[in-house]
């Protein structure tokens, strides 16, 4: 926030509500206190959360999140975003993004981890996991990268553009997680979880960039480059998160299981994984990546959803702060200060 001020958020399941909660850390992430609720829903088994906050240059705080019901036979999938106007205190329904519900038998046809992002010509656009949409054109089990851009003029989400997907078709496209960053070059960044086009797909993390603020995408080009994948191509790196240090100096977290002595299975769920959070640096806007990548936090290897930002900075060093949920005791936090060369 503009007073120096970090906002993080988490979902709570309670006995008679789902709840997503606001938390603000005056010292830089050392100690945290509560805020207050930014959304809810009484059904104790909803899927709310998962998704991020934008300040934008109006001043207004946004969450973006998803928010999936599983009520009958036929579940909604939805993402939603509030608003709060009063840094956080209080909260109010701003839009919804999409909303689907797939009937009939299928695989996974969900919307999931969204992300919301301003350009710096003040677009806001919103990205999100999308395996309704390949399943609606005839790729059943694939998931895609998809981006919603809002127009303040009607208050809606328009103009949905593909992100990223795997470029040939037979080739399987499980592409999610995205975060995005605004070059000095005027190119958009999307760093995204994807899998190896050969089996067993083993989770990769790959970038993709646009060249027109979002209107098109490297993928159509057959260009998805790796950002970080394990020596070995049977171990995982899941769950990126990318930002902007300085200029096209980029910073980008993960989780990987590279270190362990058996790698998990693609599909694991997130309480079962074996994962340390790891970065790697990138110094030309995503154009090539640092080898070996260095590890944050490596204590439990039960690491997931890792998050990173830059406190506070100089020209010559910046001070970062990644976030990260270790699945068996909670969220925590790590600090490290970066000197620029």
């Amino acid at each position: 926030m503009p007073g120096g001020d970090v906002l993080a958020t988490r979902t709570e399941a309670r006995a008679d509500e789902v709840v997503v909660l606001l938390s603000r850390s005056c010292d830089g992430g050392r100690t945290w206190e509560r805020v207050g609720t930014i959304v809810s829903d009484p059904d104790p088994a909803a899927d709310l959360g998962d998704g991020n906050l934008c300040l934008t240059r109006r001043g207004e705080l946004l969450y973006v999140y998803r928010h999936n019901r599983y009520r009958g036979e036929t579940p909604y999938y939805s993402i939603k975003v509030a608003r709060s106007t009063d840094g956080g205190k209080t909260w109010k329904a701003h839009s919804t993004v999409l909303e689907v519900r797939p009937e009939g038998e299928g695989p996974s046809r969900g919307l999931w981890a969204p992300f919301l992002f301003e350009t710096r010509r003040g677009m806001l656009q919103c990205y999100y996991d999308d395996e309704f949409t390949p399943w609606r054109e005839g790729f059943g089990g694939h998931q895609w990268v998809r981006m919603h851009t809002w127009n303040p003029r009607t208050k809606r989400w328009e103009n949905p553009v593909t992100v990223s997907r795997a470029h040939e078709p037979r080739h399987l496209s499980r592409d999610g997680m995205p975060s995005v960053v605004d070059l000095a070059d005027g190119r958009l960044l999307c760093v995204l979880e994807s899998v190896q086009t050969f089996p067993p797909h083993a989770g990769v993390v790959r970038c993709v960039e646009s060249p027109d603020g979002g209107r098109t995408w490297s993928w159509t080009r057959e260009e998805r480059r790796v950002v970080y994948q394990p020596k070995n191509t049977t171990f995982m790196a899941l769950a990126p998160w990318v930002v902007k240090v300085w200029g096209n100096v980029l910073l980008c977290v993960f989780i990987t299981d590279e270190d362990r002595a058996v790698p998990d299975k693609p599909g694991t769920p997130p309480p079962r994984l074996n994962m340390d959070v790891k970065c790697v640096w990138s110094t030309d806007g995503g154009k090539t990546w640092s080898r070996p990548a260095s590890t944050v936090y490596n204590d439990t290897h039960k690491c997931y959803m890792p998050g990173v930002g830059v406190l506070k900075q100089t020209e010559r060093e910046a001070e970062i702060l990644v976030m990260f949920l270790e699945t068996q005791r909670g969220f925590f936090s790590r600090r490290g200060v970066v000197r620029r060369r």
